[in-house]
Formats: C-alpha cells, sequence, structure tokens
C-alpha cells in the first residue's frame, strides 16, 4: 500500500491517538499488545492463544472501533471484528496542493 503524506499537526494528532489506542487495547484483560523488533509492525493477540494473532500498522490500529470491540466483550474475535475498512484515498490533486504550499512555505509557522 502506498505511503500518504500527512502534514505536522495531523502526525501529532494521530500519534496521539496511537498511543490512547494501544493504551486500550492494553487495558484488555483478554488481548496482547507485542511489537516487531524493528518497531514497524504491532501484533494484537489472544492471550490464551498465542497462534491467533494479526499484524498491524499505525493505520490498522488506528482504524480498530474501540467502543465496538469493548461492548462485544473485548476479545480478539471483538477487536478483529472492529476494524474498519480502510477509508478513501486522499485525491492526488489535494497530495499537490499540499506538497506545493509546504514546499512554497505558504503554510503557517505554528
Amino acid at each position: 500500500m502506498a505511503k500518504r503524506w500527512v502534514g505536522v499537526r495531523e502526525s501529532d494528532q494521530r500519534a496521539i491517538e496511537l498511543h490512547l489506542r494501544l493504551l486500550e487495547l492494553e487495558k484488555m484483560p483478554l488481548i496482547e499488545v507485542q511489537f516487531s523488533d524493528d518497531r514497524k509492525s504491532i501484533f494484537v493477540g489472544d492471550k490464551n492463544n498465542k497462534r491467533m494473532y494479526r499484524e498491524f500498522g499505525v493505520d490498522g490500529i488506528l482504524r480498530i472501533d474501540m467502543q465496538a470491540a469493548k461492548k462485544n466483550g473485548g476479545t480478539y474475535r471483538a477487536v478483529m471484528d472492529a476494524v474498519r475498512p480502510p477509508g478513501g484515498r486522499v485525491p492526488q490533486v489535494a497530495v499537490d496542493e499540499a506538497v506545493h504550499e509546504f514546499l512554497s512555505g505558504d503554510q503557517d509557522a505554528s
């Protein structure tokens, strides 16, 4: 899957949201969260069955509907069922405009 360009503010928001979601996952007694050695992948697994796990990236973790997972018992299956499908792609025109704005220095400096 192609990487998408993310602005500074959005990446800060995504980092905070990722942190909060990982904390929520770690609080679930039936879920185990581990990181790959290279820190590029996050493994979410069933604490009672080590063979049941799934590898996620940041986008995958952010697509988990935590409320639905908790409502359905906080099990491994409930978490996997709560993963929303990927959203639509950012149109290339919007990417080009954002890159042009960034490179020209037209964005605010805050």
